[in-house]
């Protein structure tokens, strides 16, 4: 346990930048913030594995997909991404389990986070979380709905914009920070997407017909996130004077 304490008042230090409080919103924020989604294959092929998905996916315009294309979740799906700028940049997500249009993504970097997101064909929404869990295979698809954090919706079309409560918890200072709803326990933010079929490159390869998304929270530091077809989030970028930065390195479609 003693050999685990500098790693977590390092993380602390960290997350007290992004103004959250509290151990279970730090490992939360630490999730959301290092993030603020085939079997068999190794090395090269699992590179290749990620970037034909996204090929096959980036063929369509932008107008025939939904938002749900861009947030895939299929359980064995797994995630990893190179990170720059702080030492939690670089992490692993993996989809666990999947009922209807509920899905568990388990996100690794430093602390073991499960997060229980709603997939509808139009709207992407976080309702529930768990941190510091122990075992990665653990259900909690039956959570109850606790969050309203709005990730990506439709129209998905340059200059559309959404406010939502995200899953940070207000603190004093946050009192008076925008126009979120009286009494809300929760920071809102604005999120507008500021670019459709773009293309980007990562370690993992060309990703095509790519969203651009940007997160200005009410209380924090703004961020960047870019999302493409058949594979989910590629990129994030939190706006730091010197940038943190977490890519795509490997995307892995399993078969579970």
């Amino acid at each position: 346990m003693e050999a685990f304490l500098p790693t977590w008042r390092r993380r602390k230090a960290f997350l007290t930048r992004l103004g959250v409080r509290g151990v279970r919103g730090l490992s939360a924020a630490l999730a959301l913030a290092l993030f603020l989604l085939a079997a068999g294959c190794t090395g090269e092929g699992r590179v290749r594995a990620g970037e034909e998905r996204g090929a096959a996916s980036g063929g369509r315009p932008v107008a025939t997909l939904r938002a749900e294309d861009f947030f895939p979740a299929e359980p064995g799906m797994r995630w990893v991404y190179d990170g720059w700028g702080n030492e939690f940049a670089a992490y692993t997500r993996t989809a666990t389990h999947r009922r209807g249009q509920r899905a568990q993504i388990v996100h690794v970097s430093g602390a073991i986070v499960a997060w229980v997101y709603d997939i509808h064909p139009d709207r992407i929404v976080l309702r529930a979380l768990r941190s510091e869990i122990e075992n990665e295979m653990q259900e909690y698809l039956d959570e109850p709905d606790e969050l309203a954090w709005v990730i990506l919706q439709e129209p998905l079309v340059e200059g559309a914009r959404w406010r939502t409560p995200t899953f940070r918890q207000r603190t004093a200072q946050d009192a008076f920070a925008g126009d979120s709803p009286s009494g809300d326990p929760f920071i809102w933010e604005t999120r507008r997407i500021e670019g459709v079929g773009e293309t980007l490159i990562t370690p993992a390869g060309t990703f095509r017909n790519v969203i651009r998304v940007r997160a200005i929270p009410d209380a924090g530091v703004e961020s960047l996130e870019y999302y493409a077809p058949g594979v989910g989030l590629i990129k994030s970028e939190y706006l730091y004077e010197e940038l943190i930065i977490s890519a795509l390195a490997r995307f892995e479609v399993g078969s579970r």
